[in-house]
């Protein structure tokens, strides 16, 4: 796995040497081309990583400042490993330049500010650094200090915790990335998150070859990685294999409507219905079953699959729809699409009653997420106030600062 990582790394650093490598392929332009350059980069610092002797300054400070602009654009926030290779590649240059990249980065978004270390503004030392912050006109000296004080004025710091500091992020990054335990989840997830599914698969692969007893916990883990990778065979060997082992009755249930949704996907509609009634069978056992949230996928799967054979002749539909019928008012569906749904398997099977009691919680549950929808407007509202309050006391000071220089 390893000789396999380190190719395909040293063939992503030739490319980027090669004449025909533009800078374009790996900066953050747009969510449109994101998919693509954003893995491109994500490689592209993670075979820096790998191959010390292979550094290059320039382009990883380059490719830092890409990451930084896709945190401070994506849609939905969050933190990347490549941020963190990138900053870490960027520390081990040791130059005062390149703080300001990483206050820029502990302020691209919510995420990155409560998650990315403050630590890295002081990566130079902590001496050193206050030395060049206080003898220097610096533009961001104010953001500077605020991260190195704390919102509170109470933050301390020494050049032992700084040291420290250093010294674990180095083996988090040899730990995740450089020697990573190949079912190891998190080595997994970089891949995937930047869309690398084929070298996410090979990991698996390479992970099962190494497993000597499928016990309960591999095909879990197994399972996991392969639910991931959304590959319907590989989830249903794993969940199938589970069963074999003494599970408790909420687990059985919840494989039993996994398998029963993999096997609609896959079109074995016997298959399908076999493991949903045996699901629904321990289902039953609880008390107030009904009840469970598991009920309403419960049932998401059994509407699909009678409007999926649409033949109320068919023995597998006749046997869904007797159990829909015979549940429906007790059971506590909160879905829109379930219920939509169900409002279909009524008509076709002619039950008048069920399908205007379908409609009416439809009416309920859309009125719900029209409230929740401008519950939440509200709350994220208030938090780009509060975002602009905070930018405009920062503004006044600087407007203070050059007033007073001025003067």
């Amino acid at each position: 796995m390893k000789e396999w990582m380190f190719d395909k790394s040293l063939r992503v650093l030739e490319r980027m040497r090669a004449s025909v490598y533009s800078m374009e392929d790996y900066q953050y332009i747009d969510s449109e081309t994101e998919g693509k350059n954003g893995a491109n980069r994500a490689w592209g610092l993670y075979a820096f990583l790998l191959h010390p002797d292979q550094r290059n300054e320039e382009a990883i400070v380059n490719l830092f400042i890409e990451e930084i602009k896709s945190r401070e654009n994506d849609d939905w926030g969050g933190t990347s490993d490549a941020v963190k290779i990138g900053a870490y590649l960027v520390s081990l240059y040791q130059k005062m330049e390149y703080i300001p990249l990483f206050i820029r980065a502990k302020n691209s978004n919510f995420d990155m500010h409560c998650a990315f270390d403050r630590d890295y503004i002081l990566s130079n030392g902590v001496e050193k650094t206050l030395s060049y912050v206080n003898n220097n006109d610096l533009e961001w000296k104010d953001d500077f200090m605020y991260l190195y004080n704390g919102p509170d004025n109470t933050l301390t710091w020494n050049e032992e915790d700084i040291e420290r500091w250093k010294g674990n992020v180095g083996k988090c990054m040899n730990k995740w990335y450089i020697e990573p335990v190949l079912g190891d989840y998190g080595f997994f997830h970089f891949f995937l998150c930047i869309g690398d599914t084929d070298t996410a698969s090979e990991i698996v692969s390479q992970w099962e070859k190494q497993v000597k007893e499928w016990k309960e916990e591999q095909w879990v883990m197994f399972l996991e990685f392969y639910e991931d990778l959304d590959q319907k065979d590989k989830i249903v060997k794993a969940q199938e294999a589970l069963l074999s082992f003494d599970l408790e009755n909420k687990q059985r249930i919840d494989i039993f409507h996994s398998l029963g949704d993999c096997y609609l996907s896959i079109e074995d509609l016997e298959k399908s219905w076999s493991r949903l009634y045996e699901g629904l069978i321990c289902l039953e056992k609880m008390d107030n079953w009904y009840e469970e949230s598991c009920v309403n996928n419960y049932t998401q799967v059994i509407v699909k699959l009678v409007l999926k054979i649409n033949d109320m002749d068919n023995v597998i539909s006749k046997e869904a729809a007797q159990w829909l019928q015979t549940n429906f008012e007790k059971l506590d569906i909160n879905s829109s699409e379930t219920l939509t749904s169900s409002i279909k398997v009524f008509d076709l099977i002619g039950d008048k009653g069920n399908k205007k009691l379908s409609r009416r919680r439809l009416d309920l549950v859309k009125l719900h997420n029209k409230k929740w929808k401008l519950k939440n407007k509200k709350s994220e509202l208030k938090f780009q106030i509060e975002e602009i309050d905070d930018k405009l006391k920062k503004l006044k000071k600087k407007v203070k600062s050059l007033e007073s220089k001025l003067k």
